[in-house]
This record gives structure tokens, C-alpha cells and sequence, in this order.
């Protein structure tokens, strides 16, 4: 299953909330003594129309996708209560994401094959849906939003190129589209990911290179050699970039992982177009982010022989 961690910030209450391969909701409280406590649970369907697509988690609320990305509900954590449920429209399921506007959360992005879709967070009343640009032939993957009143839908065409799309939160308007060339790059997700204000990153291990993109402001990719902070990528794995961005309405971190190879990682910075090494971290099992406030903390797992 996967996990979301939600600190309760007048309580001191931690809760751990896990969503399984077998469509049921488990959050536990972790007590003081590090006990783990079940505080309720939701079985869905126990089929793949059950399964939870995408779990997000943001304040007292859990917003989950699931029934093939055809069913999207709130969940209020602390008792389980269902804050609302809503029908999505047909369509391939892509990925979810929280849109701020105005230093407030207000907004899910909902992304489809073919549409992207903006929904209130307090009501999961639909406020625009609009087509995607030549969705027959691109990829969409993903979805990114930092509260600049844009929010960006990227595809991609495999061992082609990459399709940015930039949206008006308030009406839909598409006011933007910037096509870059990527003859290396076969999927999006699973493999890049947007750090610091909204630079999209992409591992390239044809060059041994990550490729950057400042999506504001350039039009063409720019390329970084892993030579220079002296990384190499393992022989015949799929690197992965693995930013955290804490809060909606503000830009990604500017730090992320980079998984180099099954038991490699590395914590890398991006910032204003200079890519720095923090930490190696050969022979890691597992690596993540937490947040309290405004502190991030870089958790690793390392490998005992």
C-alpha cells in the first residue's frame, strides 16, 4: 500500500494513513508511547472497481480517487465521516494534484487522457473542465500547481518530445503551450518530476545527463552531465526524480532524490540553474520527505548487510 502522514498541530496528534491493494482506508494514530492505534478504516468494493487510484492528503482531509478514476470523495481524517462524493467523467485516469490560489488551497486537478478537469476542495463541485491539446498521439501524466494562478498539464509523445500545456485556474484558458524535443524519454511519471519554482527535471541516461526545463520561462531543455557531481546511473535502470512540495500553494523544494540505481540515491539542489550534490546515499533501501511547518526532513532507510 502507500502511507501520508498528517500532524495535528493543536493536539500534537500524528496520524499515519494507508491506503492497500485490497481497497480499504486504515488511519492510525501513533501515540506517544509509538503505539499504533486503528482509528477507523473504509472497505470499498474488494475488486478493481474498489482500488484507490490516487490518495491525497491536505489538512483534516483525505481526497481519494478510486473505481478506475470514476469516483472521487473527501474524507474527514480524524472520525472517517465522508465530507462528499462525486462522479467524475469517463475517461483514463491520469493523476490528481491541489491547486492554491491566493496563499489558500481551494482547488483538485483532476487529470484525464483527454481533459483537465478543476474541482472545488470544499464541495467537489466541478469549476472548469477543457480538452488537451493532440491527446490522441500525447501522453498527459502530469499535473503541477504552485499558487502563481496557473496550473500545468504535461504529456508527453515517447522518443519525441514533451508537451507543456499551462492553464488559467480561474477560467480554463489555455495561455500557453511549449513543445520541447526528447528523443531518450519514454514516460514522464515514474521518471521526472518539477523541484523549486516549477522546473520540470528528467533524468537523460543516454547522455548521463538530467535535462532541466524552467516551465515559466524557457523553451528549451538544458542539459546537466552527472559527470560533474561526480553520480553515474546504474546499467540498465530507470532513474527516477523524486521532489516533495509541502505545500500547494507555494513552489516545490528546491532539494529531491534522485534514485540512481535499486539501492542508490542521491540528495541533489536545484537552484537558480546550479544543480548541487547535498548527500550520497549508496546502499539505501528506501528514501522520503517529511514536513513540520516550514522544516523538511530527508528520511533514509539504509541497507544492512
Amino acid at each position: 500500500g502507500s502511507w501520508a502522514i498528517e500532524q495535528d498541530l493543536v493536539s500534537k496528534k500524528k496520524m499515519l494513513l494507508q491506503k492497500t491493494h485490497y481497497s480499504t482506508f486504515y488511519p492510525h494514530l501513533i501515540t506517544y508511547t509509538g503505539w499504533m492505534l486503528l482509528v477507523w478504516r473504509h472497505v470499498d468494493k474488494g475488486s478493481a472497481e474498489g482500488a484507490v487510484d490516487a490518495m491525497l492528503l491536505h489538512g483534516q482531509d483525505v481526497i481519494t480517487v478510486s473505481n478506475g478514476g470514476r469516483i472521487m470523495r473527501s474524507w474527514e481524517t480524524n472520525i472517517g465521516g465522508l465530507n462528499w462524493e462525486i462522479t467524475l467523467d469517463s475517461g483514463s485516469f491520469q493523476a490528481l494534484g491541489l491547486v492554491g490560489l491566493q496563499e489558500s488551497v481551494r482547488y483538485i486537478a483532476v487529470l484525464k487522457k483527454t481533459t483537465l478537469a478543476l474541482h472545488h476542495l470544499s464541495s467537489g463541485h466541478l469549476k472548469w473542465v477543457e480538452h488537451l491539446p493532440e491527446s490522441d498521439s500525447i501522453h498527459y501524466q502530469m499535473v503541477y500547481s504552485y499558487g502563481s494562478g496557473v496550473v500545468w498539464a504535461l504529456g508527453v509523445v515517447p522518443f519525441s518530445h514533451v508537451n507543456v500545456v499551462k492553464f488559467n485556474v480561474e477560467d480554463g484558458e489555455i495561455v500557453q503551450q511549449v513543445r520541447v524535443s526528447t528523443p531518450w524519454l519514454q514516460h514522464l511519471s515514474g521518471a521526472c518530476g518539477v523541484v523549486d519554482e516549477a522546473v520540470l527535471v528528467c533524468p537523460d541516461p543516454s547522455s548521463r545527463s538530467l535535462q532541466t526545463l524552467a516551465l515559466e520561462t524557457e523553451w528549451e531543455l538544458r542539459q546537466i552531465p552527472l559527470q560533474s557531481l561526480d553520480l553515474e546511473f546504474g546499467s540498465g535502470f530507470q532513474p527516477q526524480v523524486l521532489p516533495t512540495q509541502p505545500n500547494p500553494v507555494d513552489a516545490s523544494r528546491a532539494q529531491f532524490f534522485l534514485h540512481l540505481s535499486p539501492s542508490h540515491y542521491a540528495l541533489l539542489q536545484y537552484h537558480y540553474g546550479t544543480l548541487s550534490l547535498l548527500k550520497n546515499f549508496p546502499q539505501t533501501a528506501l528514501v522520503s520527505f517529511a514536513t513540520t511547518g516550514e522544516k523538511t526532513v530527508a528520511a533514509v532507510m539504509a541497507c544492512r548487510n
